[in-house]
């Protein structure tokens, strides 16, 4: 997940929590939506604050108790 524009401090938090089957689809989500809020001539460092935010939401979701019970009871 080296993806340019995506400032080091997301990127490895991103790249250090979601990892996984199916964690591509977050990222990617993450990526765009950021992408999208510098297009739309947001300033670069409210982009950031959004991007961490979301970024901690992403991966509450991702490793809450009842989500890791899921995936893991997905693959068995």
């Amino acid at each position: 997940m080296n993806q340019p524009g995506l400032p080091a401090p997301e990127r490895w938090l991103l790249r250090w929590a979601l990892r996984g089957e199916g964690s591509e689809f977050l990222l990617g989500d993450l990526l765009e939506r950021y992408q999208d809020d510098l297009d739309r001539d947001l300033p670069a460092g409210s982009a950031r604050r959004r991007l961490r935010r979301e970024a901690l939401g992403a991966v509450w979701a991702w490793w809450r108790p009842r989500a890791v019970r899921a995936r893991l009871d997905g693959r068995e």
